[in-house]
């Protein structure tokens, strides 16, 4: 039971900080009048790289984070508003992301799924 929790608040805490991340990006875009096309897997990949994982390295995570993110194996499928479906593989390491591939890795341990129109 415990574990099954664990995956859940997991889950949910990748969620949020992906819905962080794309809104974030989706107002600079309205804010210059261009128009928002969608999440991308190049725009959080970039994040990862310079922004979540420095955090992680900086310090300026909360504990609990680097806890819920640990050491996994995380598939993350966002269902687009076109109907397709942008999958992620990431791998964790003591919190921080040490691997970005899109598309599906093997043996995940955590599978997060979302609905663009929740970012």
């Amino acid at each position: 039971m415990k574990n099954k929790v664990s995956k859940v608040l997991m889950s949910l805490c990748i969620v949020l900080v992906f819905v962080g991340t794309i809104g974030s990006s989706m107002a600079k875009i309205q804010a210059s009048g261009l128009e928002y096309a969608g999440v991308h897997f190049k725009e959080i990949k970039k994040f990862i790289e310079e922004e979540y994982n420095p955090a992680i390295e900086k310090g300026e995570m909360p504990d609990w984070i680097i806890g819920i993110f640990g050491n996994e194996r995380i598939i993350l499928y966002i269902e687009k508003e076109d109907g397709s479906t942008l999958a992620m593989g990431l791998i964790s390491k003591d919190g921080r992301i040490t691997e970005i591939k899109e598309g599906e890795i093997s043996n995940p341990t955590v599978k997060v799924f979302v609905k663009e129109s929740t970012v």
